[in-house]
């Protein structure tokens, strides 16, 4: 395993886990959030789950 793997590792556990991505990024020595949302993280099924759960609840919410 390479440091970078390490890194990408570390990063999607983070934000899964509510680590604001601004923080995220700033532990990683990135300055720019965006770069470490394209390089470093990754949907996972289980995020991809909440998401549609969060907008399930929504639409049936507003409809």
């Amino acid at each position: 395993m390479t440091l970078a793997d390490l890194r990408h590792t570390f990063a999607t556990p983070a934000l899964q886990n509510g680590v604001d991505i601004k923080t995220v990024s700033s532990m990683l020595g990135h300055y720019d959030a965006g770069f470490t949302l394209r390089t470093c993280t990754h949907a996972t099924r289980q995020m991809q789950d909440q998401a549609a759960e969060i907008m399930g609840s929504f639409m049936s919410q507003v409809m």
